[in-house]
């Protein structure tokens, strides 16, 4: 079965009916060889190529080397130059990953503005198992060795299929024309020192050895794919949430064969090394993780995992009057009758109206706070308050206290303080309530 014919068999999603496509072409031998299988199938398709101007004149030959075929062909292409070693420069960014970063973002935006149903790049079968080694030398999980995927969301790839063999073949039988991008030759990135010495002994190895090692990253995906399943929904039944992110049991982890793949997979993209993640577990209460999107500590019997955005909240609000208006707080004065009963919730507070001087100050609990809990009768530090009720240190970031003068009324959601209970003699009553998750 020549290349046209595995083309089609192996791609059947791109053959539906009105389907638009957007291809990625360089101009190079893969580009055009996918641009020629695109055109030969009279699939609905248009260009897009990136000038990134780093290889001067060369990339110019590249960008007129492109629209010239277009037009002859009569397909649309967009165009876009970009000042890749400025804007690198600007980031901080590596070469690669600058223009990486800049051909996506095209990409996208030409797809959101055109509508189309797919992107297509010209990955095939070597760079998959370049990819796949590529990930092992800088230290991966089962994920990296399974290689580049055909689809994800718009993107596809319909010539993972084939060899570099099969493309140059098919390029020889069918006259294509490309242009080479001679930085390909040099062994500057670690992606063409593979190709130029790893791949060519691979393949005096065994001539299947990329097949082989492309079934395996088949097969390794469809195992991530199952764990990631399996891992999902273990998650669903054992994750509580909290106002400070999520906990899960320690126990409950410590079940799995592999605590530390069901963690990676909780904090993905990013991944921690095993025997840090075993560390972790095995420390001291308090002790804490940390990755750029994640913060995971370990409370006691738990882990709790909290997303690295702002969590201490450090700002006040006041109550000038009993009709003030506090986001997700209220405030009742109720006069008190034979039958009144205390509310029990402790997000409500009831307090003595008579006991307390307005304003009413809201704000983030501080060292050296006391007050007197309900029930005592000497003052207790509310850091104390706040390990004797097994808060977390993620926790302790979220509690207020409401204050009125320089006494502390409520220590917010757990306990007010006992000079300002309601007693046989109180008249009337401050009924303050809040709502969870809202600091």
């Amino acid at each position: 079965m020549n290349l046209l014919e595995q083309f089609k068999l192996h791609n059947p999603e791109i053959f539906k009916k009105n389907t638009s496509i957007l291809i990625a072409v360089s101009g190079g031998l893969d580009s055009m060889v996918m641009f020629d299988l695109c055109m030969k199938h009279n699939l609905s398709i248009a260009i897009a190529h990136c000038n990134f101007m780093l290889r001067g004149e060369e990339s110019n030959r590249d960008e007129t080397f492109v629209i010239s075929k277009a037009k002859e062909l009569g397909t649309v292409c967009h165009v876009r130059k970009f000042e890749t070693q400025k804007i690198a420069e600007q980031q901080k960014l590596s070469i690669q990953e600058t223009a990486r970063d800049l051909r996506y973002a095209f990409f996208e935006e030409l797809i959101n503005t055109h509508k189309y149903n797919f992107l297509f790049t010209a990955h095939h079968q070597n760079d998959n198992v370049e990819t796949v080694f590529i990930n092992m030398l800088r230290g991966t999980g089962s994920k990296g060795l399974a290689g580049i995927q055909q689809k994800r969301n718009k993107i596809y790839r319909p010539m993972l299929f084939a060899t570099r063999n099969d493309i140059e073949a098919y390029a020889i039988q069918n006259n294509i024309t490309y242009v080479e991008d001679s930085s390909n030759k040099k062994d500057d990135y670690l992606r063409n020192n593979i190709r130029h010495h790893l791949m060519p002994i691979l393949q005096n190895i065994s001539e299947n050895a990329l097949q082989r090692i492309s079934e395996n990253s088949k097969t390794i995906k469809q195992e991530v794919d199952l764990l990631e399943w399996f891992i999902e929904h273990w998650c669903i039944v054992n994750k509580v949430q909290t106002e400070s992110g999520f906990t899960i049991k320690l126990n409950k982890l410590l079940e799995l064969s592999s605590p530390a793949i069901a963690i990676n997979h909780i904090i993905r993209p990013e991944r921690v090394d095993a025997l840090e993640v075993e560390k972790f577990l095995e420390s001291n209460t308090g002790s804490i993780m940390s990755t750029n999107r994640f913060s995971v500590l370990k409370n006691r019997d738990e882990i709790i995992f909290r997303e690295n955005t702002t969590h201490a909240n450090n700002s006040q609000f006041i109550f000038e009057s009993i009709d003030s208006k506090v986001t997700n707080f209220t405030i009742e004065k109720i006069e008190r009758t034979t039958n009144f009963v205390i509310d029990q919730n402790n997000n409500v507070a009831m307090i003595d109206s008579d006991k307390v001087v307005f304003p009413l100050i809201l704000r983030a609990w501080e060292h050296g706070d006391t007050f007197q809990p309900l029930g005592m009768k000497n003052k207790k530090l509310v850091s104390d308050f706040l390990i004797n009720n097994k808060v977390s240190l993620f926790d302790k970031e979220n509690v207020k206290v409401l204050t009125s003068g320089n006494k502390i009324i409520w220590v917010v959601g757990m306990r007010i303080d006992n000079r300002f209970a309601i007693t046989e003699s109180t008249k009337s009553i401050l009924k303050i309530e809040y709502f969870r998750n809202i600091y």
